[in-house]
């Protein structure tokens, strides 16, 4: 898909301070088909982005910000689930273009910062046809290394970093507080339905799942917001209880896959 710029670009509020401005496919059609959803949270005096999109035709992104809240002069932060190019490959546009901060875990922004698709699993992910043959992962300096239980504040509202390997080794989720819902940003770890998203490649851990996800357990999460397809804006803990109920007995959740 190419993307024109638009002055009229639609964007999705979904809750209270909480967008929709970037979504691919499986998405909302939003920006480019590689792009995961990227969301914004105004936190009145700073704004963060969880996840930042591929990094092809960022300008959509930006054109949706822009409609939503035509005052932002500067996006604070970009706090990236993990480094998967979908999610990852357009933070050094936010930093080029905002100066925004950049976080991402302690075990991948390494490979961020030097671009190694094959560590993170793009190498593999363009032979199968998940994206253009000619696309290259952009490096990108990592200026926070997250780790889990780590805290930020974001204006009136602190996002707080679980850590929640299985999907890829360095993936993190933020539970978002001080809001009037408990939202969990859960990248590609796990969906509605209890699903999660096991990959083919060495970085993805069904054992890791089975370990960190309990990390999950007993948050009370309303919205539970992850990196593709359909989010939930009540009820996000029956969700996540579901998976680790099949995670802790011989069942496997049922598995989805989408980009890496």
């Amino acid at each position: 898909m190419t993307y024109t710029p638009s002055p009229t670009a639609p964007y999705l509020r979904i809750l209270p301070d909480v967008y929709v401005v970037g979504s691919g496919t499986p998405g909302f059609g939003l920006s480019h088909d590689c792009d995961c959803h990227v969301y914004l949270i105004d936190g009145g005096d700073e704004i963060a982005i969880i996840d930042a999109g591929s990094g092809i035709k960022s300008e959509a992104v930006f054109d949706h910000i822009h409609n939503m809240l035509p005052y932002i002069q500067k996006v604070n932060y970009v706090f990236l689930t993990h480094g998967h190019a979908d999610h990852a490959g357009g933070a050094v546009d936010f930093q080029s273009n905002y100066g925004s901060t950049i976080f991402l875990s302690a075990e991948e922004s390494r490979l961020l910062a030097i671009g190694d698709e094959e560590a993170l699993g793009l190498t593999m992910a363009k032979e199968l046809g998940h994206y253009p043959r000619d696309y290259t992962l952009r490096k990108c300096s990592v200026d926070v290394e997250v780790n889990g239980g780590d805290t930020f504040t974001v204006g009136r509202y602190e996002l707080r970093a679980i850590k929640t390997p299985g999907h890829s080794k360095g993936s993190i989720s933020y539970l978002l507080t001080g809001h009037p819902k408990r939202v969990l940003f859960a990248g590609d770890v796990l969906f509605p339905g209890g699903l999660i998203n096991l990959l083919n490649h060495p970085s993805s851990d069904l054992a890791d799942y089975r370990t960190y996800t309990e990390n999950l357990r007993g948050l009370d999460v309303d919205a539970l917001l992850p990196g593709h397809r359909m989010f939930c804006l009540s009820q996000g803990q029956k969700h996540i209880d579901r998976c680790l109920h099949k995670l802790t007995t011989l069942a496997i959740p049922r598995l989805t896959c989408f980009f890496m």
